[in-house]
């Protein structure tokens, strides 16, 4: 439970967050104040636990851009005492733990800015160095899911997702083919599931979701939102252009099947870069009539975003 410190000055009401315990029905006035340990007025404490509840955790996102991650184990002395375990660590980072194997895992881009997760033994974190488990590739790492034997993770290559599952016993990774050129909003899985639930989205494909199993690492559909429009109708290619200094600036091109692109065809263009947000291939409906009278919608990626890192968006 979090919420400012009640005792802020006039206009900071906003800030000064702390994690409080609350007992549901009492009046907020008993909450017990849990965590403020080191936390600067702009800091956000987050309280988390893992799946059987035995360990917890307390990220903190910092007012300079890093996560301070905290871990308690419930069982030990039966009091929480947490353990920081990001120590030098110095960036945006995320955690989870595989309770079988009792490894901790480390999602963060410290010293690897398109993204890396790292392991260690749980009964080592205190000391010891930190394993890495999924290098740091030349495309950015964005989601992770980590379920009984594998870690799931999703890395955006040229805009588009592809989807990875590691074996958390041999690191072998495979990739799962996905059905086009899209994204991948999502993913579902409970720790003791035996499947994979995700969902997946083009500029031809409607949102769709797909159940995946976890001992063979195929997949099927298991739902889709029903159009009128056939993807086989619709053609999405992507191209590329420099822009003054050199650097290239992708977007993808839709339009129906058969289409002669003469330059005279009315093109609707939409483009975005900004706050580290990536513009990834997605369904718009609106679009769909204009398509199939004839017209070519075009999705910029413009710098600004994340597609490619720091480097592209910055240079």
């Amino acid at each position: 439970y979090v919420q400012g410190d009640l005792k802020s000055k006039v206009g900071e009401e906003k800030y000064n967050k702390k994690i409080y315990f609350h007992k549901l029905g009492d009046s907020i006035d008993k909450d017990k104040l849990f965590f403020d340990e080191g936390l600067a007025k702009e800091d956000w404490p987050i309280f988390n636990s893992s799946y059987d509840e035995r360990y917890f955790y307390i990220f903190v996102h910092q007012k300079d851009g890093n996560t301070r991650i905290l871990l308690a184990d419930d069982m030990v002395t039966g009091k929480l005492k947490f353990t920081n375990i990001t120590g030098k660590i110095k960036g945006k980072s995320q955690a989870s733990i595989d309770i079988k194997s009792k490894y901790l895992y480390l999602k963060t881009d410290f010293k690897a800015p398109k993204g890396v997760v790292l392991r260690k033994k749980i009964k080592n974190i205190g000391s010891g160095k930190w394993e890495v488990f999924v290098p740091e590739t030349n495309f950015n790492l964005e989601t992770w899911r980590l379920t009984k034997n594998h870690l799931f993770v999703e890395y955006l290559v040229n805009v588009s997702s592809r989807f990875y599952a590691f074996d958390l016993k041999t690191k072998k990774e495979k990739e799962i083919k996905l059905p086009s050129l899209g994204s991948i909003p999502g993913s579902i899985v409970d720790i003791d599931s035996k499947e994979l639930f995700f969902n997946f989205s083009s500029f031809n494909t409607p949102g769709a979701q797909y159940k995946l199993d976890l001992k063979t690492l195929n997949y099927k559909k298991y739902w889709e939102r029903k159009v009128s429009v056939k993807s086989e109708d619709i053609v999405v290619k992507q191209e590329w252009s420099k822009s003054k200094d050199g650097t290239k600036i992708p977007m993808f091109i839709v339009h129906k099947k058969g289409l002669k692109l003469n330059r005279n065809n009315p093109t609707l263009v939409y483009a975005y870069g900004g706050f580290n947000t990536s513009l990834t291939p997605s369904f718009v409906a609106s679009v769909i009539p204009f398509i199939e009278d004839g017209g070519v919608y075009v999705s910029a990626n413009i710098r600004g975003g994340n597609e490619f890192g720091d480097d592209w968006n910055k240079s």
